[in-house]
């Protein structure tokens, strides 16, 4: 039942089903992709580095490794609905490598049959792909979940390593999961809370005499992470001074940004003491992100890792026989792994979808902690507890999702009339997303200028503005939108929006009426933008 053949069926299925499924929940429109999905790779191919100016504002330094590698090939070559595919089938790898870390603990349950580890191996990695942001980033660009393959990976072979011999093979294991792990990272920054949570559980079991497999599994880290990183890394020296611009500015000091250190804070907990119990709060209140949500998970952990707490207690009153995994320091490495990356996610981000790995985990979590201690009344409490979780979960729902897939983004006569309009002319971008009508709008030559952070980057901009004769904006039509327009034109020295030479237009991706307006045709002076300060934290999120 379980020999290659069971496996690749196992691979051929879950791949087939999430690409589906990525069709099925509709083709992917997110305010990233709008934002900055689509702009980055269409930026690093065609050099836009010196002639656009931070047209993703500061997701335009943001690296774009991923989207390089698939968000822009499969849009171009495949449209929405063929992205939304590939990356479906991409991410169903995680339901794969899922259901190999829940046999790996459940082959130390002696007391469950064969066939039964299987069954309840793919319940469990059925329950961590029905979590409420896995479905919702389920053939979607965001990066979360195609990365969180490779972090599963990770953590398998490192939980591999732990029942081999100290010898060569440990050493081996440990440091190819060291370098998923830090590709991942160098991929998508965020994943830096699961390799402190890896890093740690590596440092804590394998320490002492086994010093060796704890240095490789750093340096295995730091190998991927330079493999991912390094090339965008060494871009963003050159630019701009800094990195990781425009992050870990205070140590920096690019001029180029403020030296303050700017985090998106909407999402964490509002005092100390909800920080200690959060999970009771986001779990259904969504207070960790931007669009609906409901989903138990973190809280059903979080009250068993209080319980667990009580352990002895339960065990001393209750003396109920537990069926003993016979590897009780795997469990334990797990509990290490998503304990403190819960915590490391909580005070740096507290954004829920850069924790989709986790969440991936957690019905596995429960299911082995409760094998433990409760014995045989284990399995039917987790059964009872996965229903109540498939039934309970509201999937996030990302803004624009329900895009048109059978259309272009942009019909050509569209497309053909702004390429003749901005010809040679420089647009100032109003408030995001919409940095993707840069990449759609490719071929012609025209430069693209977001927001600008200091007086340094005012001038900088400036200097690009000079080589350009028309100027024009582009933003959506409501009041608020033109306003915060205006505000960009003011700090790059151009005059406000006159509503009489705009031309509203709209595109399959955005449901808002778009404004493309006429400015100048006299490039901004220095003198004009002496007045620029940088922009406190605040404004720097939509």
């Amino acid at each position: 039942m379980q020999g290659s053949t069971f496996w690749w069926m196992l691979l051929v299925i879950s791949i087939g089903v999430c690409a589906a499924a990525g069709v099925a929940f509709g083709p992917d429109n997110n305010w990233d992709l709008r934002h900055y999905h689509l702009y980055l790779p269409y930026s690093v191919m065609e050099s836009r580095g010196q002639i656009d100016h931070n047209a993703a504002d500061i997701h335009s330094y943001l690296n774009p490794t991923l989207d390089l590698l698939l968000t822009y090939p499969l849009q171009r070559g495949l449209g929405l609905a063929g992205m939304s595919a590939v990356l479906g089938g991409l991410q169903g790898l995680n339901f794969v490598v899922l259901f190999a870390i829940a046999m790996f603990f459940l082959r130390s349950v002696a007391e469950l049959a064969g066939r039964t580890r299987v069954m309840l191996s793919l319940l469990v990695a059925l329950s961590g792909m029905t979590g409420a942001f896995v479905q919702a980033e389920l053939g979607k660009t965001f990066g979360d979940l195609t990365t969180s393959v490779l972090v599963l990976g990770a953590l398998l072979l490192c939980l591999r390593a732990l029942q081999e011999e100290p010898d060569r093979t440990r050493v081996q294991m440990v440091a190819w999961g060291g370098l998923l792990i830090g590709v991942a990272t160098g991929i998508k920054l965020t994943n830096a809370t699961m390799l402190i949570g890896l890093a740690v559980a590596v440092g804590w079991h394998f320490s002492g005499r086994e010093w060796r497999t704890v240095v490789a599994f750093y340096w295995a880290v730091a190998i991927g992470f330079v493999i991912a990183y390094g090339w965008w890394a060494w871009h963003l020296w050159q630019q701009t001074g800094n990195p990781f611009y425009p992050y870990f500015n205070r140590w920096f000091e690019s001029p180029l940004f403020t030296s303050a250190s700017c985090y998106d804070v909407r999402f964490k907990p509002w005092s100390i003491k909800q920080s200690f119990v959060y999970p009771l709060y986001f779990s259904w209140n969504h207070q960790t992100a931007e669009v609906k949500f409901r989903d138990f998970r973190f809280l059903a952990a979080y009250l068993l890792v209080l319980c667990l707490a009580t352990r002895a207690a339960w065990t001393a009153v209750f003396h109920r026989r537990a069926w003993h995994l016979r590897n009780p320091t795997s469990l334990q490495f797990l509990t290490i792994f998503i304990v403190l990356s819960y915590v490391v996610w909580q005070i740096v981000f507290s954004i829920q979808r850069y924790l989709v790995g986790i969440e991936l985990l957690l019905p596995l979590f429960i299911l082995v902690w409760f094998l433990r201690y409760l014995g045989r009344g284990g399995l039917p409490a987790f059964l009872i507890v996965s229903v109540a979780l498939a039934f309970t979960t509201l999937p996030a729902e990302f803004d624009g999702e329900q895009a048109d897939a059978r259309t272009q983004i942009m019909p050509d006569v569209l497309r053909q009339e702004l390429r003749a309009s901005l010809d040679g002319a420089a647009v100032v971008i109003g408030r995001p997303p919409l940095a993707y009508i840069a990449a759609e709008l490719q071929g012609v030559n025209v430069a693209w200028f977001g927001q600008v952070h200091t007086l340094q980057d005012a001038r900088l901009a400036v200097r690009k503005l000079a080589s350009h004769s028309r100027f024009f904006s582009l933003s959506g039509a409501t009041e608020p939108e033109i306003r915060s327009t205006n505000a960009r034109l003011a700090r790059l020295g151009l005059p406000p929006v006159a509503r009489d030479a705009c031309r509203e237009f709209s595109t399959k991706l955005d449901r808002r009426a778009l404004l493309l307006c006429h400015i100048s045709d006299k490039p901004p002076s220095l003198d004009a933008i002496q007045a620029v300060g940088s922009l406190a934290c605040r404004d720097l999120w939509p």
